[in-house]
């Protein structure tokens, strides 16, 4: 029933944080890609213009062209007998992509190492003192927070197209598989590599923090593909 569904989709919840926000093109498609990054829009359900319109309460242009932002950017594809739908992704392609990220990740944090602001460097103290206090409590808080984390260094390496790259292959993962965070010792260490990636930062030392930053995404593909494994 339309209306039962209403009051508790999460679509609906992520569109009422942004529809006031910003445009409305914009507002849909940052509400569909929280929603596919959330895992709130799953491998099974095919991408209707229609169906996704109804739920925004919105008309189908500003869906459409989200969805064909969405697939650019890769994370929604054409699926047999499906139409759009998000991807499954397997472990060649979870090791691909994470290839990717330790290229385009360490590059960042070496770019960063010269060119961070006190600024910036005092933001991503903040971001990590607010993940410590989320380390033990909540999974999707702290992977929101390493996100904005990466993001910092992103900003903070002055390459625009760099740290678009970077967002875009982390994304994927994420929406694929949840995060690794909440598996037992995952966070604590998580934040320890962070806060070495921060001190190299700090310190101007580029090869450390690349290597930091290597580390960081390296662990994390080993488990992701370990519990990828597990689940299969």
């Amino acid at each position: 029933m339309p209306m039962a569904r209403s009051v508790a989709d999460p679509l609906r919840a992520l569109w009422r944080l942004r529809a006031r926000s910003t445009t409305l093109a914009e507002a849909v498609y940052q509400t569909l890609r929280a929603a596919i990054r959330q895992g709130h829009l799953s491998e099974a359900e095919p991408l209707r213009e229609s169906r996704l319109a109804a739920r925004l309460a919105v008309s189908r242009t500003p869906v459409r062209e989200a969805l064909q932002r969405l697939t650019r950017e890769g994370l929604i594809g054409h699926a047999h007998g499906k139409g759009v739908a998000v991807p499954a992704l397997d472990a060649r392609d979870l090791d691909e992509i994470y290839e990717i990220r330790l290229a385009l990740e360490s590059a960042a944090a070496r770019l960063a190492a010269s060119r961070v602001s006190a600024g910036e460097l005092h933001a991503m103290r903040a971001v990590l003192e607010r993940a410590e206090a989320a380390r033990d409590s909540d999974p999707r808080r702290l992977a929101d927070l390493s996100a904005r984390f990466a993001d910092l260094i992103g900003e903070a390496a002055r390459n625009r197209r760099l740290a678009a790259l970077i967002r875009q292959h982390r994304d994927s993962i994420i929406r694929a598989e949840g995060t690794t965070l909440g598996h037992p010792g995952r966070a604590e260490k998580a934040l320890a590599e962070q806060r070495a990636l921060l001190a190299a930062l700090a310190a101007g030392d580029a090869e450390a923090a690349g290597r930091a930053a290597h580390e960081h995404l390296d662990e994390a593909r080993r488990l992701r593909l370990q519990l990828h494994f597990e689940r299969a």
